[in-house]
């Protein structure tokens, strides 16, 4: 199983799981707009704006597992792409809709996804400079 390693370790795949759930909660509000469910307390374009971001940063973490098979090799790459859309399928089928939650988990996403990329770059190998 060292073959899977990405740098030396695991942990990379654990900070990917943690990010793909706060991507979820930083997208929530987008959800709702696009379920016709209400605003969900946010502006549009704020709704907009953060599943759009949520949108990029997803499509960066299966940049990322590229990167991580060029690096660390085709298995470990693919078990990172594997890890990423696994753990957002999931989060999003079986973390329920509740309004308040949802709300507080959003805000709450917002810095968390900032550290929570930073953790998974650094476990892979690339300096983010701070």
């Amino acid at each position: 199983m060292e073959g899977l390693a990405v740098n030396g370790g695991y942990l990379a795949y654990a900070w990917l799981v943690l990010l793909q759930v706060s991507i979820v909660y930083l997208q929530r509000p987008d959800h709702y707009r696009r379920l016709g469910k209400g605003n969900a307390g946010v502006p549009e374009p704020y709704a907009v704006a953060t599943g759009l971001v949520g949108t990029g940063l997803n499509w960066v973490s299966w940049l990322l597992s590229a990167y991580v098979a060029k690096q660390f090799g085709i298995a470990s790459g693919v078990l990172f792409f594997c890890v990423g859309m696994a753990a957002s399928t999931a989060a999003n089928v079986l973390i329920p809709r509740i309004a308040r939650v949802d709300r507080v988990g959003h805000f709450i996403s917002i810095p968390v996804t900032i550290l929570l990329a930073r953790a998974v770059l650094r476990e892979s190998g690339i300096d983010t400079g701070f």
